[in-house]
């Protein structure tokens, strides 16, 4: 009878422990599959616990100085596509993709106090005056959605206070988003690592946006949260979105109030300067076409708020129409565009990032 009652009481142990450790959270909270198979992970981070504000400008060169512009960046991607898919705003995965992004950054050596996580709730939708509601008029898969998204913020001080905003949202639909827009960050992600060992003169201020696709909520979040002088210090707002998006890299500059016919001036006729330099040295092929500020992106708010902008994107132009051929499809997948576009990916990351670096180095 002792017998039986010691396997009884072991059995009911045993179940209760079984059932305890099979329980598991939603696959939005489950551990990002660390290490991620970027170059940037095998950086170790660095020790800016005292003084961040007093430290020098860096001298030693980057440790990828001589790698390729562009390689960064399609590992950025490559990793977003395969382990961080379907980035839905305001949903876990969402989360998770920012703070993998936040601790790339801090990976790099850039001081925890110049990186910033900015959360707003599904209340900025007012800020935006294209919001529908509900917020989430597309299939959201089996996603739970949160309260919150959030913008990842980096500053990197330059010598004036007058500063360049660059962008790139990181959510996407149901997809794994290699295009749309993990291009957007790749690129963003290599250009904050090598402007960190970069003399600039501008301050730099990266701008992971989230929700995007429900009518640019973070940009306009951001926006908002910015003081008068502050808004007044920004130079240029660039936006870098869909880069992978056909055959075509194209830039749009301008300002103004129609974004079907921006204006020009001083500072986009510079950068056209640079474009130009950027092809007949490399033949790059940049294009310009002013009238692509008209395509939905991140760009949107600051045009309307009165800032230049330079939207960065791939595309197919003909008769007037920009031809997106991945976006917002299965297509839009790392895998997929390299094994049927072969050289798209290293061609556009390339060309965007030596133009990228090439602004953010501009003088007064």
């Amino acid at each position: 009878m002792k017998k039986t009652l010691a396997f009884c009481v072991i059995a009911l142990f045993v179940i209760l422990l079984v059932s305890c450790t099979s329980a598991s959270p939603p696959p939005e909270a489950s551990p990002l599959p660390y290490p991620p198979p970027s170059v940037l992970s095998e950086v170790e981070p660095e020790d800016n616990a005292a003084d961040e504000e007093d430290e020098p400008l860096l001298e030693e060169p980057s440790p990828f100085a001589n790698l390729p512009h562009g390689e960064l960046a399609i590992q950025h991607i490559t990793f977003l596509n395969d382990y961080l898919p379907e980035r839905i705003a305001f949903s876990y995965r969402e989360l998770e993709a920012a703070e993998w992004i936040a601790d790339e950054l801090l990976a790099m050596g850039h001081p925890q106090a110049e990186i910033e996580m900015q959360t707003f709730t599904t209340e900025a939708a007012q800020l935006s005056p294209w919001a529908w509601s509900p917020l989430h008029f597309f299939d959201i898969g089996n996603h739970e959605l949160r309260e919150y998204s959030q913008n990842v913020l980096l500053t990197i001080p330059g010598q004036s206070e007058q500063r360049i905003v660059v962008g790139a949202h990181y959510d996407t639909l149901l997809y794994p988003g290699a295009s749309d827009n993990a291009s957007g960050v790749g690129l963003l992600l290599e250009s904050a690592h090598r402007m960190r060992y970069l003399d600039h003169y501008y301050t730099i201020v990266y701008v992971f946006f989230g929700a995007e696709e429900v009518w640019w909520l973070g940009a306009y979040y951001y926006l908002d949260q910015l003081s008068e002088e502050e808004r007044d210090q920004i130079v240029l707002m660039i936006n870098a979105d869909v880069l992978l998006d056909g055959d075509m890299l194209i830039y749009a500059a301008g300002y103004g109030t129609d974004r079907n016919a921006p204006n020009q001036n001083a500072l986009t006729t510079r950068l056209d300067q640079i474009a130009d330099g950027l092809n007949a040295a490399y033949d790059m092929g940049l294009a310009a076409m002013p009238q692509g500020l008209r395509l939905n992106s991140d760009h949107a708010p600051f045009f309307y708020a009165g800032h230049t902008v330079l939207f960065l994107f791939g595309s197919t132009y003909s008769e007037g129409i920009f031809y997106l051929d991945v976006l917002h499809s299965d297509r839009d997948n790392i895998h997929y565009i390299q094994t049927n576009m072969p050289g798209r990916t290293e061609r556009a990351m390339s060309a965007f990032s030596v133009f990228l670096e090439d602004i953010l180095l501009l003088r007064e």
